[in-house]
């Protein structure tokens, strides 16, 4: 593990490799939960996804987020685990918010998802915990230079995840709440791991606890942070998220349980390209900007950007191009005509990346009330868009409104944190970006044309196997430079 240590190619490679297993995980989870559960246990499981993701990102996600930026900078006066212990208080007493407001909602009948309450607020809880204390502990080892029990840590979640959730849902019945209780296990086990070795890093590097800013000072620093980002994340669940209560209401839990599938491979091979950039590039981001000097921080996000949006548009191009072959080989039988939605999926989440890295500008330079406008742009548009189109075009119409949706917001937000700063996007290489995605492609409709007599599961195994190494010669010539 040295070699992830000591940077360059030979850690990216290194990353790469854990990634690519994680990747393969993550679709594996996809294929097995859509053969062992039916369309609408899956849209059951996305409208509890979506509930938790609502109280995850309103009341947790911006203090994460703090705790990103400042990381760097409370190691190194040894303040670390003080603050993480508040965190995890924090955590409880949000927990008993949700739960609260859980039964609330029922009771008012606001809340119209079809399962036991009990069982509700048990996995909306249990995650705000557990999947809060994964995705906090495990991402630390990295920013704080441990990518090695990073990389393992996040590997063995993914693998326990899966293991317990199938298991879980052969044994107690083919229904969403065994397959969550998986996830939930596996992620509350390796959470525990992930914070003893943070403990032991920790406990090593910060050898003395020296005296930190008052804490009135540090309080009104977080809510001073804290509250626009608490706003834009949670506009950007109405922007991302709450067309799924939308498909529900007006079409029923099977389309939507096709069309989450569907997202759900784009999501999976967008999100395996976006954590294999962001685990090598964010800690080096976040130590960059470290600075009190604008000029510094526009720099860093300029390097940052110049890596992970070109190789955005070609790895989306690529997913577009390959829709039937991956519905085929990541979907069970009930979702082959989700193919579709695969290609709306990949654009929707091609546009939240790219707001996602705009949105670390807003971060380095302190300013995160400039992502309300942009925020309230993209959610006002998601609704309006999802209850005009999902009656005229069904779930289709929810993938075009989270598409344009997304598209507001990143033209909004480059116009808002652009304005005084020579933010510009690398054209040169987006350009070659988008020819070798147009080469992807051109290799996907070849392929068909060509093996069009061939049995349907050779014919995709072997268009995906060319278009694959096609990929990885393609990204490396994007990202070569960029991991010297």
């Amino acid at each position: 593990m040295r070699i992830l240590r000591s940077g360059g190619v030979g850690a990216f490679v290194v990353l790469a490799f854990g990634r690519l297993v994680q990747f393969a995980l993550a679709l594996a989870a996809t294929r097995i939960a859509t053969t062992l559960l039916a369309p609408e246990e899956l849209g059951r499981l996305a409208l509890v996804v979506a509930t938790t993701g609502f109280f995850t990102l309103l009341l947790i996600s911006p203090v994460g987020m703090y705790i990103n930026r400042h990381l760097h900078a409370w190691s190194a006066v040894g303040v670390t685990w003080r603050y993480l212990g508040r965190y995890w208080a924090y955590l409880g007493v949000v927990s008993a918010l949700a739960a609260v407001l859980l039964v609330a909602g029922r009771e008012l009948g606001i809340l119209r998802i079809e399962m036991n309450l009990a069982w509700l607020v048990v996995l909306v809880c249990a995650s705000m915990l557990f999947a809060t204390a994964n995705q906090t502990v495990i991402p630390a080892l990295n920013l704080l230079g441990r990518s090695d029990w990073f990389l393992l840590l996040s590997i063995a979640t993914a693998a326990l995840n899966l293991v317990l959730s199938t298991l879980l849902t052969l044994v107690m019945g083919h229904r969403a709440e065994p397959w969550l209780s998986g996830t939930l296990l596996g992620q509350a086990a390796l959470a525990v791991a992930g914070a003893r070795l943070l403990y032991v890093h920790l406990k090593r590097a910060e050898t003395a606890e020296r005296t930190h800013s008052a804490e009135s000072d540090q309080l009104k620093q977080i809510f001073a942070y804290v509250w626009p980002v608490a706003i834009a994340v949670g506009l950007g669940w109405i922007q991302n998220q709450s067309y799924r209560y939308v498909v529900e209401r007006l079409l029923g839990l099977a389309p939507l349980g096709l069309f989450v599938a569907g997202y759900g491979v784009s999501m999976g091979i967008i999100a395996a390209y976006e954590t294999l950039l962001t685990t090598y590039l964010q800690p080096r981001f976040y130590r960059d900007i470290t600075t009190t000097s604008t000029a510094q921080q526009t720099e860093a996000w300029q390097r940052y950007a110049s890596s992970i949006l070109p190789a955005l548009i070609f790895t989306t191009i690529s997913v577009v191009a390959l829709a039937p072959e991956l519905t085929t080989l990541f979907l069970g039988p009930a979702f082959r005509s989700a193919s579709e939605y695969i290609v709306w999926g990949a654009i929707a989440e091609a546009m939240r990346v790219v707001g996602a890295t705009y949105s670390l500008l807003a971060h380095a330079r302190r300013r995160t009330n400039f992502l309300i406008l942009p925020s309230l742009c993209g959610a006002g548009a998601a609704v309006a868009l999802n209850i005009w189109l999902v009656p005229l075009l069904g779930p289709t119409g929810a993938g075009i409104a989270l598409a344009v949706a997304g598209l507001v917001f990143v033209f909004t937000i480059h116009v808002v944190l652009a304005a005084g700063l020579k933010v510009g996007l690398p054209m040169h290489r987006l350009s070659v970006a988008a020819i070798f995605g147009g080469a992807i492609w051109a290799i996907a409709a070849s392929g068909r044309f060509l093996l069009d007599g061939l049995a349907r599961w050779p014919a995709v195994i072997a268009i995906l196997l060319l278009a694959w190494v096609a990929y990885v010669a393609f990204a490396y010539l994007l990202l070569k430079r960029y991991f010297a």
